[in-house]
């Protein structure tokens, strides 16, 4: 079963998720400056998150995590009307291997322990404090550096993924 975005942007500005069936749904990924949905597994017990970031039209982000914050996260450089991932219904799990665009990985900017203190930290934080922190700094070497961006795309891209991993860790840690 593939969703697309405008289906999963459906999904966040809802509220309501998408029961796939009785242990699988999209659901929204709540958190302050993000645009976000988690794919569901009880087979599996997992979660994959997936933070959405329009630069302009047709120019697009897609910031993913699998949930495990020590394997860090991924960024596809997308229009994000053509992202979609494919679920197999029968087990469960997604494959996205198809229209995820340009893909990045940051296997070690931002994992571990550093996402549970940066979420203390953080998590009820301003802009201007976030842009203040180590991790920021670190944010914005890797975005100038591996992905090109600069000036005020830089600056978003770099907040969305601070939001994001504090978003998913706070998520990963709630009780089930």
């Amino acid at each position: 079963m593939i969703f697309t975005y405008d289906v999963l942007e459906e999904v966040i500005n809802t509220g309501k998720p998408i029961v796939i069936n009785d242990k699988t749904q999209i659901q929204k990924l709540n958190g302050e400056g993000i645009n976000a949905v988690t794919f569901v597994s009880k087979d599996w017990g997992s979660c994959d998150y997936y933070d959405f970031l329009e630069l302009n039209p047709g120019k697009g982000i897609v910031i993913y995590s699998d949930g495990n914050s020590f394997d860090g996260f991924s960024v596809f450089e997308i229009p994000l009307s053509e992202f979609y991932f494919d679920v197999n219904t029968e087990k469960g799990i997604i494959g996205i291997e198809d229209g995820v665009g340009n893909q990045t990985d940051f296997l070690d900017l931002f994992t571990g322990q550093a996402v549970g203190e940066f979420t203390r930290k953080y998590v009820n934080a301003t802009d201007e404090e976030i842009k203040e922190s180590a991790e920021y700094q670190m944010t914005d070497r890797y975005i100038s550096d591996y992905l090109g961006y600069e000036g005020a795309e830089e600056e978003k891209i770099n907040l969305a993924l601070l939001r994001f991993a504090m978003a998913t860790y706070t998520d990963q840690n709630q009780p089930r």
